[in-house]
């Protein structure tokens, strides 16, 4: 509940900041300032997201990524400050892998992070990655098939082999001020993503953490650094449900920046009625955007069945602060044809806004 509140108000927060940003002429020193505010967005982002973890061990959220993107992410956060030099060794035709790319960054910070701490005088620490295929014959507790292989091998103190097979058993830790979870929730992230965390290691020579993921076969899903918003405006009639007022404005200044006509609504029940009469009009809707969870009201998860009984074709979003909901990993099971976790940018919404209007005309024609 904690990590939702904190949700709805980092989205107001930043993305009435992101607006602001936008509004400035291009070299104005503001634009640097709210630049070096959004580092800090999106360290609070990860941050709401691993207390999530820690509590429920939230479901992954998956899409295509693309791991050498989120390793050197990773490794510039983890190492930031230290005397570790980072080496990456990475295949160029690294396969895609599908990953809730927020949990597998706290799998990895956390290794880094370890590694760090096992050379207090310095070293290097080496980052690997290549496409594997097995065969069931490598000892490897996984099913055959195409696999990715990262290896993060450190030149620290080593794990004695007396605790070796106590290293990932949750609350185990050899830190004064240790809550012995973070290897234990990491081989937990890991293992829902249908991969594998072991590591190997001899006393005085270092450790090595090797992560197994399924490869994917798909296309890796741009981030925000491979778009802008003015590629993304675009038209269409589009549905705001939100019990925040503050993020209902806010969603409505990003959309109508950007070409689109908004309509809101603060909760389910009222966001049904204004489906319905947007219908009769010359204005129907073309998306819905539902947040899932209205304290004392519909949330998204009732209404989209509503919707659904008046328009089967209706197309719709679930947006929600509750990262490690069902729905948010699997939209498609309870009727949604996307998910946009909060806090967003307009980066965020706007990409996901173009990519289900197409979903929109694709399956009933440009209405």
């Amino acid at each position: 509940g904690i990590a939702h509140d904190f949700n709805n108000l980092l989205a107001g927060v930043f993305g009435f900041m992101d607006l602001a940003r936008e509004s400035m002429r291009p070299g104005d020193p503001a634009v640097g300032y709210l630049g070096k505010a959004f580092i800090a967005f999106d360290r609070a982002k990860s941050l709401s997201r691993q207390l999530l973890t820690f509590s429920k061990g939230g479901a992954p959220v998956k899409q295509p990524i693309r791991l050498a993107d989120v390793l050197r992410e990773c490794s510039n956060l983890s190492l930031s400050g230290s005397n570790v030099r980072c080496v990456f060794s990475l295949r160029d035709n690294l396969a895609v892998v599908d990953a809730d790319v927020h949990q597998l960054s706290q799998v990895f910070s956390n290794i880094m992070i370890n590694a760090r701490q096992a050379m207090p005088e310095g070293g290097c620490l080496t980052i690997s990655g290549e496409n594997r295929t097995l065969s069931g014959s490598e000892g490897i507790p996984l099913p055959e098939g195409a696999y990715v292989m990262i290896a993060i091998r450190d030149e620290g103190i080593g794990i004695p082999e007396k605790i070796m097979t106590k290293i990932f058993d949750p609350f185990f830790t050899t830190k004064q001020q240790g809550s012995g979870l973070g290897l234990a929730i990491c081989y937990s992230i890991v293992k829902k993503h249908g991969g594998h965390l072991s590591a190997a290691s001899e006393p005085g020579s270092g450790a090595t953490f090797t992560v197994w993921l399924p490869a994917s076969g798909k296309a890796a899903v741009p981030n925000g650094k491979d778009l802008d918003v003015l590629s993304l405006k675009g038209s269409g009639n589009v549905l705001v449900m939100d019990d925040e007022p503050s993020i209902r404005e806010m969603a409505t200044h990003m959309l109508t920046a950007s070409g689109y006509s908004v309509v809101t609504a603060a909760n389910g029940k009222e966001a049904i009625e204004k489906y319905r009469s947007a219908m009769t009009s010359n204005k129907p809707v073309d998306i819905v955007i539902l947040d899932l969870t209205v304290p004392g009201g519909m949330g998204g998860e009732k209404a989209i069945v509503e919707l659904k009984k008046i328009d089967p074709d209706v197309i719709a979003c679930v947006t929600s602060g509750y990262a490690d909901n069902a729905i948010l990993s699997d939209p498609a099971a309870y009727g949604f044809a996307a998910m946009i976790a909060k806090p967003y940018r307009s980066i965020d919404l706007l990409k996901t806004v173009k990519e289900t209007m197409g979903k929109r005309k694709g399956k009933t024609g440009d209405r």
